[in-house]
C-alpha cells in the first residue's frame, strides 16, 4: 500500500473519529441551556442537528427571534419578527418589504413555545410546537445568492445583538435531541 493511501485512510479514520465525537456530545446533551449572553459563538451543527429555541413569545409586539448561523467563509441570520401577523426574513433568500408571513398553530399564546430550525440540502424549515410553519424552498428564492450563501457548513450558532436589532424572545436552545445522522461509523470508532 502506498504512502498516499495509507495518509488517506488515516484523515478518514480521524475525520469518523471527530464525527463520532461529536455525535455523542450531542446525545449527552438532554436538556435546556440557557439562551444566555448575546452575540457569544455556540458550538451547533445545523448542518448535523436541528436547533430548538424555548420562548414565551406574545404575538403584536415588537420581539423578534433573532438567530446567526456560523461558517469558516460566511455568516447568515433568520429573523422572525412576532408583530401579528408573524413575519420572517431569511438573509440572502427572502425580500424584507414586505417580509413573508407565516401562520401559528393553534395554541395558546401565553404558552412556552419551542421552534425548531432545520436546514436541509435544498430548504430551510421552522416548526413551532412540533407543527410546520414554513419551509423555505432555497432555489425558489428570487435572489442569485441564496443557494450559494446557505449552501456552506454552519458549525456555529449565535443570538444576536447589534445597534439595530436584537434577539428579545430566546430563552433557551438545545440540539435537536433526536438529531439527524446520516453516516454511517464504521464499528470499530463507536
Amino acid at each position: 500500500m502506498s504512502n498516499i493511501n495509507i495518509s488517506r485512510k488515516v484523515i478518514e479514520n480521524l475525520i469518523l473519529a471527530r464525527i463520532h465525537l461529536f455525535n455523542s456530545l450531542i446525545f449527552k446533551i438532554s436538556g435546556w441551556i440557557p439562551a444566555g449572553t448575546l452575540n457569544t459563538n455556540i458550538d451547533l451543527d445545523i448542518d448535523l442537528t436541528p436547533l430548538q429555541i424555548k420562548t414565551k413569545t406574545v404575538l403584536g409586539g415588537n420581539d423578534m427571534m433573532l438567530v446567526r448561523f456560523i461558517g469558516s467563509t460566511d455568516s447568515l441570520s433568520i429573523f422572525t419578527y412576532f408583530q401579528d401577523p408573524p413575519t420572517y426574513n431569511i438573509g440572502f433568500c427572502t425580500q424584507t418589504n414586505p417580509r413573508p408571513q407565516f401562520t401559528l398553530p393553534d395554541i395558546d399564546n401565553n404558552e412556552h413555545k419551542v421552534w425548531t430550525f432545520e436546514k436541509g440540502l435544498n430548504n430551510f424549515q421552522l416548526r413551532c410546537n412540533g407543527v410546520e410553519v414554513f419551509n423555505f424552498i432555497l432555489a425558489g428564492s428570487a435572489s442569485e445568492d441564496c443557494v450559494k450563501k446557505w449552501s456552506i457548513d454552519f458549525t456555529q450558532i449565535q443570538f444576536v445583538s447589534s445597534n439595530q436589532e436584537q434577539d428579545t424572545v430566546s430563552d433557551f436552545f438545545r440540539p435537536l435531541p433526536e438529531g439527524k445522522f446520516f453516516l454511517q461509523l464504521p464499528s470499530h470508532l463507536i
